[in-house]
């Protein structure tokens, strides 16, 4: 099976975000998201993932009017969150298997 993977440049995410490229320079700093290839310009691509974090630093930046700093941190504890949720799911399956 082939594996897809979708990317959106950083000009198609601020359009659809209405943000500027600085906002997203910003993001990529604090380390919320990483780019999968930056040029010189900072003509960033990234992948469907990041992008999902980058917009969700957004959200939780606007809604809880809280600094990148913080936004980093709670981006960091999701991410945690989520591999721990996936962990968990695969060990209760191979538990599954010996009830």
């Amino acid at each position: 099976m082939t594996d897809i993977t979708l990317y959106i440049s950083i000009q198609d995410l601020c359009d659809s975000e209405r943000i500027e490229q600085a906002v997203v320079v910003d993001i990529v700093e604090y380390g919320i998201a990483s780019p999968i290839r930056a040029d010189e310009d900072e003509a960033y691509v990234f992948d469907v993932e990041n992008a999902y974090w980058l917009k969700k630093a957004l959200q939780l930046k606007k809604e809880l009017e809280i600094d990148w700093v913080a936004t980093a941190l709670a981006i960091e504890l999701m991410k945690q969150n989520e591999v721990l949720r996936r962990e968990n799911q695969s060990l209760q399956q191979k538990l599954q298997r010996f009830i």
